[in-house]
């Protein structure tokens, strides 16, 4: 490797985190910065705007806090920073899907519980009640899933069914809300079936 022949004496140290996701302790639990990897389905699920998702429900999601990748950052660093005539390469992975996997289906039971105890408030100051994720293997189950709920949420089942059909304007408005919940499940695929460990 050119890490080899480019250090000299400086000790390497390589940290290889999986998911980093928000803190568990420090500053303070639950903080993060922005949104990344699955912070935007968990806040549309608990707003109410994403009732299902594109998952294997068995499939283990391997997050870390990140202040426990700080914690091991600056552990590693102690440990391997002294300065040497001829310093090794120390490679670090950061994870906790062997220890103590993160299995989806109990990751949406987590989040039905936490966003029902402690609600999202809507425009109104309403607490938003979410209902159990549905998780789909396939993306036509989704699919049909998320336009059933777009048009229940949109309020549309009574109008749909006095009229016999949905006017084009509010049909357009439940597709594009399909059809951007697909986008995303599109997405996120690579990482809701992963399969390695």
């Amino acid at each position: 490797m050119k890490i080899n022949y480019m250090t000299g004496e400086v000790p390497v140290v390589i940290i290889r985190p999986s998911v980093i996701k928000s803190t568990f302790k420090e500053p303070f639990p639950g903080w993060m910065e922005g949104n990344r990897m699955m912070d935007p389905i968990v806040l549309c699920y608990g707003k109410g705007q994403i009732t299902g998702f594109l998952v294997d429900p068995n499939g283990v999601l391997d997050v870390v806090p990140a202040d426990l990748i700080v914690n091991a950052t600056l552990a590693a660093i102690a440990r391997h920073g002294k300065i040497t005539p001829k310093p090794d390469i120390n490679i670090y992975q950061i994870a906790s899907s062997v220890v103590n996997p993160l299995v989806f289906q109990d990751l949406a039971k987590l989040l039905h519980e936490h966003y029902n105890s402690s609600p999202f408030l809507n425009s109104k100051g309403s607490p938003i009640h979410v209902p159990s994720m549905k998780l789909s293997n396939s993306m036509e189950d989704l699919s049909a899933h998320l336009w059933g709920d777009a048009i229940q949420r949109k309020g549309l089942t009574a109008v749909a069914s006095c009229s016999g059909k949905l006017s084009q304007k509010l049909e357009t408005l439940c597709r594009k809300s399909v059809e951007q919940a697909k986008y995303l499940a599109h997405q996120y695929k690579p990482y809701t079936f992963y399969g390695g460990r």
